[in-house]
């Protein structure tokens, strides 16, 4: 398992981080497609927003239900 200390980070994207991400969804899939690429698909990481967690441990690597169960 590692270690990850309590800490500070920021959630989210701002309106610029929104129209980025719409652009770059333009670009991948080349059109609009079913609103696909429009802004409110991204509308719920709005707005950008600090956030503080505790420290935790998380397994390195992949763990199936059953190999948490155990």
């Amino acid at each position: 398992m590692v270690f990850v200390p309590s800490g500070e980070f920021l959630m989210g994207i701002d309106y610029l981080g929104m129209r980025y991400a719409i652009q770059l969804c333009r670009q991948l899939k080349g059109s609009v497609e079913n609103g696909v690429c429009q802004g409110a698909p991204f509308a719920n990481e709005m707005p950008a927003h600090p956030v503080v967690l505790d420290a935790f441990w998380i397994d390195r690597t992949k763990v199936t239900n059953g190999q948490y169960q155990r």
